[in-house]
């Protein structure tokens, strides 16, 4: 069992690369030669294809973000302060790709080629969730509920945004204005 678990978070990982990078459109053979997994066995650990290792990323993504809210909340008394230091860790994780390595949730967004209501409704969750965790952030700093909920529906189209338009320039500009602007969502509640 452990040994299928081990494989299946290999798949997991490298799927999550992949779709960051070059979207929905990879193949279960390519998220399988970079994982560097037994060819042979590949439907026995994701019996339902990519798809499968599309949720997983989903769900890999969804928990990574609300585990990094979380300590950037603990890290940050200011709401602003705080909304600019996740702005600036997207900011870092794309700079360090060089520009090649977006959210995998975007990935899979924009280039889905599939009906799959489970993969949609997954990708959902991970939005949902990682929105929900910044408003969870907010509201521990002062913020009301729907303020916190409309400030992280923001912060969040606007880091995804500027992501897509700093990978099609290859600079980090949109992100850094996006950043400025973030006292100015925030306002005078979270100051």
């Amino acid at each position: 069992m452990a040994r299928t678990t081990e494989i299946k978070d290999r798949l997991v990982q490298a799927g999550e690369g992949l779709f960051a990078r070059r979207g929905y459109t990879v193949t279960l053979l390519d998220v399988m030669n970079k994982a560097g997994t037994p060819r042979g066995s590949i439907y026995y650990h994701v019996p339902n294809g990519k798809e499968e290792v599309a949720i997983g990323v989903a769900h890999k993504v969804a928990d990574g973000h609300e585990c990094r809210v979380s300590s950037l909340g603990r890290e940050h008394r200011e709401p602003a302060a705080f909304l600019q230091a996740v702005v600036d860790d997207h900011t870092d994780k794309l700079v360090k790709s060089g520009y090649q390595e977006g959210c995998a949730m975007v990935g899979i967004t924009v280039s889905v080629d599939t009906d799959s209501v489970e993969l949609r409704a997954a990708v959902a969750e991970a939005f949902t969730r990682w929105i929900g965790a910044i408003s969870q952030v907010l509201r521990e700093k002062g913020l009301g509920v729907t303020a916190s909920r409309d400030l992280a529906t923001a912060v969040v189209s606007g880091i995804e945004g500027a992501m897509v338009i700093s990978r099609a320039t290859g600079n980090s500009a949109p992100l850094k204005q996006f950043r400025k602007l973030v006292p100015a969502l925030v306002g005078p509640a979270g100051h």
